[in-house]
Formats: structure tokens, C-alpha cells, sequence
């Protein structure tokens, strides 16, 4: 059985979104000063669906992800690219939580919702689907 990581988990998002052309990935929200486009990963966020002697061996995760570009059809194509890359840990786009224009930059945000779950005992992500 393995030990689920946030921060393993967060690295290998990381390693798939940067591999898009021209993409910056990052894990704060960008500022003035940043590159763009990027794509900013929340913290991931996870709920216990099953234990086995107090182990959990099911995990239901959530993880936010927002792309930023000067245009929003940039940020949507961005995404879309995303929703490619993500399929191979079988992460899902559940919805679209943010689209919204950010004065201080001076860029688009369009931010989604990803899911999966983790199987402990195999050491895979299953799709929610």
C-alpha cells in the first residue's frame, strides 16, 4: 500500500502542465510581475473514502488549476490543452469555477476543477467516470 502525498501529487500535475508550449506553471498567484501565460495549481484537496485498519486506501481529490492569458480564449485553449495532458492521471475537468478578468495583472483567468481518486492499495488514479 502507498502513502497518498499532496506534494507528489502536486509535482507530478506540475510535470504534466509543463510540458504545454509556452506555459508557465506555478503554484502562487501570479502578480504584475509574472510570466504569462501561466497555469496556477491550488492545493489540492482531499476527502477519505475508505480505510483499511485505519488506513486510507481510497481518496477522493480535488485540485484547482487556473490558466492566465492575455485573452479568454487564450486561457480556454490553454485549458482545453490541460483537460489533454490531465487525462493521463486520469484527472477529469468537473466544472469551471472561475472566469473573470483581473485588473492588477491585466490578464484573464479561467479556472476549473479537476478530480480523481486514488487507489492506495494499487497505487493508481481512477477516474471519476
Amino acid at each position: 500500500m502507498t502513502e497518498f502525498s499532496k506534494k507528489t501529487f502536486t509535482q507530478m500535475i506540475y510535470n504534466k502542465l509543463s510540458t504545454i508550449t509556452g506555459l508557465a506553471v506555478v503554484l502562487s498567484q501570479p502578480t504584475d510581475e509574472s510570466i504569462f501565460p501561466c497555469a496556477v495549481i491550488g492545493n489540492p484537496l482531499t476527502n477519505i473514502s475508505k480505510t483499511e485498519d485505519g488506513v486510507p486506501t481510497k481518496i477522493n481529490i480535488q485540485v484547482p488549476i487556473e490558466y492566465w492569458a492575455e485573452s479568454k480564449y487564450n486561457c480556454m485553449d490553454l485549458s482545453d490543452s490541460g483537460d489533454i495532458k490531465l487525462r493521463d492521471m486520469n484527472l477529469i475537468r468537473t466544472n469551471t469555477t472561475l472566469d473573470t478578468y483581473d485588473t492588477i495583472t491585466r490578464k484573464y483567468r479561467y479556472g476549473s476543477n479537476y478530480e480523481v481518486i486514488y487507489d492506495a492499495i494499487h497505487n493508481a488514479f481512477i477516474n471519476i467516470r
